[in-house]
């Protein structure tokens, strides 16, 4: 495949017939075709070659194209019987400059594997899968062959019917085998991908051994910088309502126009700060609370069931230890320090000449301002790979001695910004190693320590107060470089400097834009188009940086501290779920890891409230312990997320290895939840009672709340999927409760959140859950479709009386809509108002009432929707990005999404 740097172009291989009626051992291969552009012209003069062979033919003025050929490499049947061999044989794919390599071999008769098949692929790391079975043994004798398609990580592969040379193609089976690579590939197997410096003289290669192709579709691949770039924000003033951050997933640090931290006081709204995925502090438990000091006792049908709890509008001192204890903390301030000529302090009002952007495409803010007639240039990043904050600063400011720099170190605090400016006597700074540009500082905030490597470029460190430090340039240049090292220990190395750091840090950036999935909305005609694109790149900056750690995310990420800092489980399905289907898994994959570790916690929950298994915390800490509440710890819907993030791992790895590493978290879940549901003497059904808060958190009292059957039902159902993947036989009790779930509530024609809840769609209360039942999840048998889709109808139709919705709530219903066919409320609910963002990206809880002004549960949702929109869901008709209107308005191109569940 020729090499360029023009555009990339796809070929879009879809197999429609098989025109050889004899065996395909070694004869004669007709091969026709059309090539087409993607506004379904014809290209002609093409070149359409057949891999690994050099024969090749010419497309006409129509783009036809016509090959008759022996195969290069025959296959020859060694078993001496009727095996029809329809299998690709030696199928390259050059899109990384790596061979990737695929041998199939021979199904013998009636579908029998012959030979066994292997995936090869020569990449880092040299991997190798065999798998065992693609097909079942008991297909009728007829012809077949097999389309073999990758999206990502996922390798899926269709056995296609055709019983006479012209007849449609029927799909009579699916499977689907996973390769952990490392690094994504691009494409598809049967979507190859082709370089060209213009249509008049592409080139197409064509796998030896596929039958007759019609249409070839040469796709041009999106030009993802181009996308992204368009979307780097701009300002020109100071948004203290919305400041721009930068991170790499375990520490983010927000700043002001000034491209630090130099005027907090003016933002109040959305503060800034420092905050990290390992940086957490707890105030000493001098009094020696107990957590069971808060349990609250609830009968649940003779049986008193402690939870933890915290009582409303009355806070006593143990709930509100452990409620706040531990919280995130802020690592550290980082600002400048500028005087006037005359020596006065500067305010933010001071700076003209604005000019700040936030490079998406490396993850760079470049910001420009003039003060007190002079100029300056600021450039802020986080480093990829470690907790640095590098600056590049250029202005005569420098030399004129009107600006410095300053470190100021805060006690940890459960507030916004995780920091406490006033216990200076509470902690200890103290700076174990000074040299010529650099020091390593100690921080200890009782049972709390890190470090802290200063390095600077020229001028000199001093202690102006306790854990207050000031940066002066030497001033004999306008330019200055400064990096802030943020660790858990004292190992460092030489930090890189800024050029050093900026590459890597573009590197890293470009990376992930170009690894995971991606949509371009360039051609969609709709006016609301571009407004939806940059909330998706926005959407998927922000998660990156602050949703991509080793523990699930606090609402508000790392910007501040929501809920004391702690993260809330329930939240981790629209802050997780979305990297698996934009093929990003590892982001999701190693949150899990933290499951089994707090499993000890979760399980001994469950035996204290006298049920078996795990029950999964609402809102906690990393050390995984329950946090009192009034509404947290009664709530259910997160028990069966586990079990969804599991299976979302199975699916992009179907591996032994993956189930031997999750299946302890799946099997302790589902203990739990066939024990939770209780069997009725009256109805013989299994329901989920009092006391249980359902995810709408609009009421307490009501059994069988919707969305949790269905969730309950699923979660059961995959568990026993493992058990039979790994061997094991059907565990009969969580059988016989998923077997007799209660059925859904009904009002009429429509599902409504629980049973008793009459007035559910008067009160318009609560996130709308009933339209999770068939979005966020899969079809389950409890479901009616026709039900559904009237269910989604009616909560679209009573939308603008939800006066409690957050960002979430959208992408949920745009979800359900797409499910039910109805894909106009899908791309409408995705611009309703209560869907309110920022103009840094954030999303908004509640925007009506300004409450959380950085509410990444919405932003998740609507990735994890938009994605679904885009790259399908099982069972969806195998349509183009099938959650977008066919209306000719939403022209969407897609790239690398694997299915939803």
């Amino acid at each position: 495949m020729e090499n360029s740097t023009k555009n990339k172009f796809f070929l879009m291989v879809l197999f429609l017939c098989v025109t050889a009626s004899q065996f395909l051992y070694g004869q004669q291969l007709n091969l026709t075709g059309k090539v087409i552009d993607e506004n379904a012209q014809p290209v002609p003069n093409a070149k359409v070659f057949l891999a690994i062979d050099s024969h090749f033919e010419m497309t006409d003025a129509n783009g036809e194209f016509n090959i008759t050929t022996n195969s290069a490499l025959p296959v020859t049947n060694p078993f001496k019987n009727n095996a029809r061999a329809f299998f690709e044989n030696g199928i390259f794919h050059f899109s990384t400059g790596k061979t990737q390599m695929l041998h199939y071999h021979v199904f013998g008769l009636n579908g029998r594997l012959l030979y066994k098949n292997k995936i090869e692929m020569n990449k880092a790391g040299n991997f190798g899968l065999v798998v065992n079975s693609l097909l079942p043994a008991s297909f009728p004798n007829a012809l077949y062959f097999v389309q073999i398609t990758q999206n990502g990580r996922i390798f899926s592969v269709k056995t296609i019917k055709s019983t006479t040379s012209h007849s449609a193609p029927q799909v009579v089976y699916t499977n689907k085998v996973a390769i952990p690579l490392s690094k994504k590939t691009a494409g598809t197997i049967d979507t190859l991908i082709v370089q060209k410096t213009g249509y008049g003289n592409a080139k197409v290669y064509i796998s030896n051994y596929t039958a007759a192709l019609s249409p070839i579709i040469l796709r041009a691949l999106i030009d993802r910088k181009a996308v992204v770039t368009r979307h780097n924000i701009t300002y020109t003033k100071a948004e203290t309502k919305a400041p721009l951050s930068v991170g790499n997933g375990d520490m983010a640090f927000t700043v002001d126009a000034t491209g630090l931290q130099s005027f907090t006081g003016n933002y109040d709204y959305l503060t800034l700060s420092t905050l990290s995925h390992w940086g957490w502090h707890s105030v000493p438990n001098t009094n020696n609370y107990k957590l069971s000091d808060t349990y609250k006792y609830f009968d649940y049908f003779g049986r008193q069931v402690p939870y933890v709890y915290m009582t409303m509008g009355k806070t006593e001192k143990d709930e509100d230890y452990f409620r706040k204890n531990p919280h995130r903390a802020n690592l550290g301030r980082i600002g400048m320090e500028l005087k006037t000529s005359g020596g006065s302090n500067a305010a933010l009002g001071h700076l003209t000449g604005i000019n700040q952007q936030l490079n998406l495409w490396e993850g760079i803010i470049s910001s420009e301002f003039d003060f007190d007639g002079k100029h300056a240039t600021v450039k802020t990043l986080v480093h990829p790979d470690k907790d640095i904050i590098v600056s590049s600063i250029s202005s005569p400011l420098i030399t004129s001695g009107q600006m410095k720099f300053a470190l100021r170190l805060p006690y940890g605090s459960h507030d916004a910004d995780g920091a406490d400016w006033n216990n200076s006597g509470g902690h200890t700074t103290e700076i174990l190693t000074q040299g010529t540009g650099f020091a390593v500082l100690k921080r200890t905030m009782d049972s709390t320590i890190y470090y802290v490597r200063l390095q600077w470029s020229n001028g000199t460190l001093s202690k102006k107060e306790n854990h207050y430090y000031q940066l002066t340039p030497s001033g004999d240049s306008e330019n200055f470089e400064f990096s802030c090292w943020f660790n858990t220990e004292n190992n460092f190395t030489s930090p890189p400097d800024y050029a050093t750091a900026s590459t890597e840090c573009a590197a890293g950036w470009e990376s992930f834009w170009k690894e995971g999935a991606f949509i371009d909305l360039t051609d969609a005609t709709d006016s609301r188009a571009p407004t939806l694109e940059k909330n998706i790149i926005l959407s998927r900056y922000l998660t990156r940086i602050q949703c991509a750690g080793d523990y699930p995310p606090q609402e508000t990420g790392l910007t501040y501290n929501s809920w004391n800092g702690k993260f809330h489980l329930e939240m981790h399905w629209w802050h997780g779920v979305h990297w698996a289907i934009w093929d990003n898994l590892d982001f999701l994959e190693k949150t899990l890891d933290w499951y089994k570790l707090i499993m000890p916690k979760a399980q001994e929950t469950a035996r204290v409230q006298g049920f078996a298994g795990a029950r999964w915390p609402k809102m906690v800490g990393p050390d995984g312990r329950e946090s009192p509440s009034p509404i947290g710890t009664l709530l259910i819907w997160q028990q069966p997320h586990p079990i969804y993030f599991a299976e979302a791992c199975y699916r992009q790895h179907p591996t032994k290895e993956t189930l031997e590493k999750f299946k302890d978290i799946v099997f302790q879940s589902a203990d739990f939840m066939a024990s939770f549901a209780r069997l009725s003497s009256t109805t013989n059904k299994y329901r989920l009672e009092p006391p249980i808060i359902s995810a709408p958190e609009a009421s307490t009292n009501n059994p069988n709340p919707a969305y949790e059957l269905t969730q309950w039902w699923y979660g059961l159902n995959t568990a026993q999927k493992w058990r039979e993947r790994l061997g094991m036989g059907l565990d009969s009790t969580w059988k016989k409760v998923q077997d007799n779930l209660s059925p859904l509530p009904t009002q009429g024609d429509v599902y409504i959140m629980e049973e008793n809840f009459s007035d559910y769609y008067t009160k318009c209360e609560g996130h709308p859950t009933t339209t999770a039942v068939y979005g966020m999840m899969p079809a389950t048998p409890l479901m009616d479709t026709t039900i559904m889709r009237k269910t989604v109808e009616k909560t679209w139709s009573l939308w603008y009386k939800w006066t409690h919705a957050w960002g979430w709530d959208c992408g949920m219903i745009a979800m359900g809509a797409a499910r039910t066919g109805r894909t106009d409320i899908a791309v409408d609910v995705l611009f309703e108002e209560k869907l309110g963002f920022l103009s840094n990206g954030h999303n908004i809880g509640l925007p009506n009432q300004g409450t959380l002004p950085a509410y990444l549960p919405g932003n998740g949702s609507l990735l994890l929707a938009t994605g679904m929109m885009a790259g399908g869901w099982d069972n969806d008709g195998g349509v183009y990005a099938p959650g977008f209107p066919k209306d000719g308005k939403w022209n969407v191109r897609v790239e690398g999404f694997v299915k939803l569940e």
